[in-house]
């Protein structure tokens, strides 16, 4: 008989998901592509979408890909330096042209949170910062 050790997950009773605690992880890079900002002030300017994996649960991160200017609001500041920067800086990576693929599969240090996302999403993970 084979004996696996599952990993200590959370399971949201609304959603049935599995959860990460908040917390630090090292996590995974499984896919990342290019995309536009779909909604808000922001939309249609140039992302990233970067999904990481953690013991089976995945979690998704949309990397803003322009540099807020001096008369941007302070959470879209906020948003480039704890999302674009920080990424770039634990992956190691200063050149300016980057091999989207070459990421896939590398790890990378993440500091997950839980928000409710309401009575459609429940309670979800997202990526609050890197490194």
């Amino acid at each position: 008989m084979t004996t696996i050790k599952l990993p200590k997950l959370q399971v949201s009773t609304e959603t049935k998901q599995f959860l990460l605690p908040a917390g630090k992880f090292t996590m995974t890079i499984q896919e990342i592509r290019q995309t536009t900002v779909k909604s808000g002030a922001n939309a249609g300017k140039p992302a990233l979408n970067v999904a990481l994996v953690h013991e089976g649960v995945w979690v998704w991160k949309q990397l803003p890909m322009w540099s807020p200017t001096a008369k941007s609001p302070q959470n879209e500041k906020d948003w480039f330096r704890m999302s674009t920067v920080a990424f770039f800086k634990a992956i190691g990576h200063t050149a300016q042209d980057l091999e989207l693929d070459s990421l896939v599969g590398k790890e990378v240090i993440a500091t997950v949170g839980q928000q409710n996302n309401g009575k459609e999403y429940g309670i979800q993970n997202f990526i609050v910062t890197f490194g």
